[in-house]
């Protein structure tokens, strides 16, 4: 082997490898399902789809995956929960050792810590951009090997709204979904607005019956899932507001959390009218 192969060389080969890759995406939320299915469709993987824990368990039993991308937060069974099965059964099968990459809206001390004690590889930030997912993919893929001194920056780099007074969408996050639709996801943007349209009014409806129900689960769950879709949208105050919602539920401060509904819902009609008028500009 040679050590001077030409940049060119090394862009091939990563390609080669993305493009025989199949890899399963596990996550609850359908926009970021659609947003990660059309990158990695992009780099021309092969993409299986589950919405739970307890699926994603049966699908790696059932299916020779390269690659997984778990998230963390889910119902029925989490992603930490679902990787210990997948790593038991490993074990007492003595077979291949399967990369799972976690998928975090919560870029925090101790997420690392808790995503490897689960048996996970390494874990990915929402909301990421097509080159960190590539870049995390072509580190753990099978056989893959590489020197990329500027590859680990991507990784752990979050756009998660946690500042004050953000504005109310994040251009850069759009402008990833705009390079997807360059690379052939036609209407990308107007589709997943009109999913975000469609998902979370139900999901602050979730929220308020928690509330009500006093379930604080299901009032942390439906947060947790707004958060998350609105920051791969670039809704940054709403993935703000729910992020202070989600942690105010986890603690059972209830009556803080029906305060910050009421911001979210004000600030969803806002956002809502604000992400048409990007879909109308694309047309204009």
């Amino acid at each position: 082997a040679t050590e001077s192969s030409e940049p060119v060389d090394a862009e091939m080969i990563s390609s080669r490898k993305l493009s025989a890759a199949r890899v399963l995406i596990a996550e609850d939320s359908s926009i970021n399902q659609e947003v990660a299915s059309q990158q990695l469709r992009v780099m021309g993987c092969q993409v299986d789809v589950v919405d739970n824990g307890v699926a994603a368990v049966r699908a790696v039993a059932q299916t020779a995956y390269d690659l997984v991308l778990m998230d963390c937060q889910m119902p029925e069974m989490d992603g930490y929960e679902a990787t210990r099965h997948i790593r038991r059964e490993e074990e007492d099968n003595s077979g291949f050792r399967l990369p799972i990459i976690a998928l975090t809206a919560n870029a925090v001390k101790g997420d690392r810590e808790a995503c490897l004690a689960a048996g996970m590889d390494d874990y990915i930030a929402k909301p990421f951009t097509q080159e960190q997912l590539r870049t995390v993919m072509l580190r753990w893929l099978p056989t893959a090997k590489f020197a990329n001194d500027t590859a680990s920056k991507a990784v752990g780099s979050s756009k998660a709204a946690d500042t004050a007074y953000p504005p109310l969408l994040d251009q850069d996050a759009l402008r990833s979904i705009r390079e997807l639709e360059r690379n052939g996801a036609n209407g990308m943007l107007a589709r997943v607005v009109q999913m975000y349209r469609a998902s979370a009014p139900q999901l602050l409806s979730d929220i308020r019956r928690g509330v009500d129900e006093g379930d604080v689960d299901r009032t942390r769950r439906a947060a947790h899932t707004l958060k998350s879709s609105s920051a791969n949208l670039g809704a940054t105050v709403l993935a703000s507001l729910s992020k202070r919602l989600e942690d105010q539920a986890r603690s059972a401060n209830m009556a803080e959390v029906n305060a910050l509904a009421g911001q979210i819902e004000s600030k969803l009609v806002q956002t809502l009218d604000a992400l048409t008028s990007e879909v109308a500009r694309e047309h204009a």
